[in-house]
């Protein structure tokens, strides 16, 4: 099957503007991600690596940035989320998702490869398959006439082919109105904004809220004074997708212990006083990372205009 041209590419990084019929003759991988998916941020790692091992070669890795959340459409986000992550491959800013359901796509992530003839020769969608996937580019290399070999290696397997594969990791829970069910108890609801109490008995896999919040379609977002969101949840990491309308200080806590600098994630700034997480991002943050997967509770208490879109766990 022929290469779908791309459409609807609104601007790129790392590169000039790209269409697929430039590049006949180079083996090209297409990477539909976005930055602020915990599946996509896992795979980038592999991405890398082969564009880090094979870009000597006749070989193009084209990232396509296709949203999830309105705030992916920005491209001074996208920027930041590149620089980032130390991307240094071509990357087209498919921001209204255009390319993206030309190829059919209904996940994060996908790889897609063309062969140097233009022709699609190979798909993998989520996580995993890096092997197959470098297996792939190689052999599309070698119908050119690059002589090269696949080197297997041990030190990069399957990030999300478990070696704990019995455990049971909580599910992505979102939170806004498209997917996301509030187990908290409306107690009164004005313009669409609902107070809510949180019950305190908690089962597992679901959000509770407390205090005055407006469910979103993508989002919930809280209004007024004190509130929380909280989620009881079995992973050995928890991750959540946060913006602020301003910037939001939350405090937060795991298993009713504070979160502090040293068992919070890297990419987590606190106050002044250590006491609190400054959301002043749209992004996704790892929140906390356990020795083994068990359930937890975690706690997000807030007096600003925080957004919460979705927990992710690993």
């Amino acid at each position: 099957m022929k290469a779908i041209p791309f459409a609807g590419i609104e601007g790129w990084l790392n590169s000039k503007p790209l269409e697929l019929s430039m590049l006949k003759g180079k083996v090209v991988l297409l990477d539909f991600w976005t930055y602020s998916c915990i599946n996509c941020l896992r795979t980038l790692p592999h991405i890398k690596q082969l564009w880090e091992r094979y870009k000597e070669y006749p070989f193009v890795i084209i990232g396509v940035h296709t949203p999830e959340f309105a705030f992916e459409k920005k491209k001074e986000n996208v920027e930041q989320a590149v620089r980032k992550q130390k991307i240094e491959y071509p990357v087209a800013l498919d921001s209204e998702n255009v390319t993206w359901k030309l190829y059919g796509n209904r996940y994060w992530p996908k790889q897609v490869l063309l062969s140097a003839e233009g022709e699609i020769v190979y798909g993998h969608i989520g996580e995993g398959g890096y092997e197959e996937i470098e297996e792939n580019v190689i052999q599309q290399l070698q119908f050119i006439g690059v002589n090269i070999k696949f080197r297997r290696e041990t030190n990069f397997r399957d990030m999300f082919r478990f070696s704990h594969k019995q455990e049971i990791i909580s599910p992505e829970t979102y939170i806004g109105s498209i997917r996301g069910t509030i187990a908290s108890g409306i107690v009164c609801q004005l313009e669409g904004c609902s107070t809510y109490k949180d019950p305190g008995q908690h089962e597992l896999d679901a959000v509770y809220l407390e205090g005055d919040w407006k469910q979103e379609y993508q989002y919930a977002i809280h209004h007024g004074e004190k509130g929380h969101l909280l989620v009881r949840f079995s992973a050995k990491s928890v991750n959540l997708v946060l913006d602020a309308e301003k910037s939001a200080e939350c405090a937060v806590t795991v298993d009713g212990k504070p979160l502090t600098k040293y068992n919070a994630g890297s990419d987590i700034f606190f106050d002044k006083d250590q006491s609190k997480i400054i959301v002043d991002r749209p992004e996704m943050y790892n929140l906390y990372n356990f020795e083994k997967t068990e359930e937890h509770e975690i706690k997000i208490e807030t007096d600003g205009a925080l957004k919460a879109y979705v927990f992710t766990f690993g």
